[in-house]
Formats: structure tokens, sequence, C-alpha cells
């Protein structure tokens, strides 16, 4: 293994060679336009659930789904993205209760990342690294993924630079079991599932479980 590039500083060193690899934002959409659909019948018996189609992303390598937080100030709210399509949830009404949230697609951005094969820049600016195949391994041209902090089971608050894009990625729910009875003819009883809760203030967002 060739090492391309090092930056070393008090925290020890990073070292970009032909094994990095870093999520960068590929596509930034407008949620505005997005579809909403209702439906009536699910899998889980007759309930509503609002779905929010988001049609208009290009990107076809997109790993990584996330909505802005900026421009959310003020908004509270429970939500799974699921591919191009959006689920908000009412954490008062109980297991598999969708909401209707207009108010938060109206204003909301998604963000989506992945892995992206660039080719050498033809503009000879800024810096990047190439292996010894010479395909880029970084480009300071890219928006790569900066994690600033990671949710768990405790509540947490974290502020952020209301002038950068910034969001959130809603990386999955906890699911729970709960069994009345089990009979030769099956398991009776209930699951409930839990996401996380996002309140956004003016430079800050607390998630709660």
């Amino acid at each position: 293994m060739a090492k391309y590039f090092e930056a070393v500083n008090n925290d020890g060193s990073i070292c970009v060679d032909d094994t990095y690899q870093n999520l960068e934002l590929l596509e930034v959409v407008e949620l505005k336009n997005a579809k909403k659909t209702l439906i009536s019948d699910t899998p889980y018996g007759k309930n509503w659930q609002y779905t929010y189609t988001c049609s208009d992303v290009a990107s076809k390598n997109g790993l990584l789904r996330g909505v802005g937080l900026s421009e959310l100030a003020g908004k509270s709210f429970c939500m799974s993205i699921v591919g191009n399509n959006i689920y908000f949830y009412d954490p008062k009404a109980g297991n598999k209760n969708w909401a209707e949230r207009d108010d938060v697609m109206e204003k909301a951005r998604l963000y989506i990342f992945g892995y992206n094969n660039r080719q050498p820049a033809q503009h000879l600016a800024g810096l990047e690294i190439y292996n010894a195949d010479g395909g880029v391994v970084y480009s300071s041209d890219a928006q790569y993924l900066d994690v600033l902090a990671c949710g768990n089971e405790e509540t947490a608050t974290v502020a952020f630079d209301k002038n950068d894009e910034v969001c959130i990625l809603e990386l999955g729910s906890d699911t729970f079991l709960h069994l009345y009875v089990v009979t030769h003819q099956g398991v009776n009883g209930i699951d409930s599932e839990a996401h996380p809760y996002f309140e956004i203030s003016d430079g800050a967002v607390t998630i709660k479980k």
C-alpha cells in the first residue's frame, strides 16, 4: 500500500492512500414539490399512512439521505427516509401512526450522500490526490460528510453553525415486541417501533428517543 498524503496534528495523523473512502454530498433537492400520497390500508391494518415521494432526485448511487436543519428552526418532528420516500410519525399517538407534515416539507431540503467516482479536474486548482492508477481518491472540491455527533439512548443537544450545510440522518429505528400469548396457531401480540424525535432551534438540534 503506497502512502500518498499524510496530515499530522496534535491528535495524530490522517492518511489519504488507496484505501481512503469518504461519503460526499452528491445532490441537494427541494422537498416542497414532493408528491404526497395517503393510504388507508397498510400492512398494519386500517390506518392512515402519509408518504412523501421526491421524484426530483437525479443521483442513482446515493447511500445516505438526510434533511437540512438551518431552514427548519422552530420545527420538531419524528421521521424516517426510505429511498426517496419520507415518512413522518406522531410520537404521541402510539405505534404505526403516520403524520401529515406539509409545514416541514414546504421548507425542507433533502441531502444525498454517496461515493463518487471522480475524474481528474481540468481547472488545475485546489488539491487532488491520485492513486497509482490515476484515480482521484481525494478532492478539495468535494463536500465530504463530516459527522458532528451520533445519537444514542440518551437525549442529546448538538450545536451547529446555521450558516453551514448541516443535516440530520435518520439511520434506523428500535423495534419492541409485546407478546400476549403463544398458541398452536401462532404468536399473538403487537410490535412497537420508535424513531428519533428531533427538536430544531436556531443553531441547535435536540435528539430524543
